[in-house]
């Protein structure tokens, strides 16, 4: 036995050890034939899981360990080197592609996993879309049975005296945004505003009505008091509101 090893296998004067097994033996820190077995038998497991497919990691990975993983397996180096297979016909706003490529990078995705998570939010904002559309259509097809049924004959010429009535009184953008303009009772509402209207009860704005009404109008229509029925201040800024367009109670 080497002059280095001791008879109960436990290194003794390592000076004396081959040079290359001397530093592998301090590096290790072994103590003996045992403790170089042990670490042998660990590195053949370690080689028999890779073979199998298997891989090692630490109990806990840093950011820049995830930033290293995810390169090898195929996240670009910088964000803007994503590409993405958009469908046909399909356009992205540049800010828009770029805070999601910024997005993509910061979860360390490769690039086929960031083109298939674009395309699949395209695919549900589409169907979101046809389903919006679907909706509002249905629903003006309900709101024109329910008013038609009680209407009769005379559902064109009212309705289209609703509309001009909001028209008029500058809400139908407002109706619109809320998804109230196919709502029968508001549409009720507003035909029931335009015979007022006949009766003078609802008086336009003079052509040369101040600047400051008609801002304030507008201030009135975008307020979060008349755009929601349940605000406690609701009842009041629509007095105002139609108090600014000539209308009485």
């Amino acid at each position: 036995m080497d002059s280095w090893i001791t008879e109960d296998g436990t290194f003794g004067d390592v000076e004396s050890a081959p040079e290359g097994v001397r530093e592998l033996i301090e590096s290790k820190k072994w103590s003996g034939i045992g403790d170089m077995a042990k670490s042998y038998r660990e590195m053949e497991d370690y080689n028999a899981k890779v073979k199998r497919g298997g891989l090692q990691l630490p109990e806990t990975l840093t950011d820049d360990d995830m930033a290293l993983i995810s390169s090898k397996l195929g996240r670009p180096e910088t964000p803007d080197k994503y590409e993405f297979n958009l469908p046909d016909g399909v356009e992205l706003n540049d800010d828009i592609l770029g805070k999601f490529k910024t997005f993509a990078h910061g979860l360390n995705l490769t690039a086929k996993q960031a083109d298939a998570l674009l395309n699949f939010e395209l695919d549900v904002s589409n169907s979101m879309r046809e389903s919006m559309e679907a909706g509002i259509v249905e629903s003006r097809k309900k709101a024109a049975e329910t008013l038609k049924g009680e209407w009769k004959e005379n559902y064109d010429k009212n309705f289209k005296a609703a509309k001009e009535t909001a028209e008029n009184l500058k809400i139908l953008d407002t109706l619109e945004g809320l998804g109230l303009a196919d709502n029968p009772t508001v549409i009720k509402m507003c035909h029931d505003l335009s015979e007022k209207l006949g009766e003078d009860v609802i008086k336009k704005p003079p052509e040369a009505a101040s600047a400051s009404k008609d801002e304030r109008i507008k201030e009135i229509s975008k307020s979060e008091e008349f755009r929601n029925m349940g605000h406690p201040d609701h009842k009041k800024v629509m007095k105002e509101f139609m108090e600014l367009h000539g209308i009485s109670d």
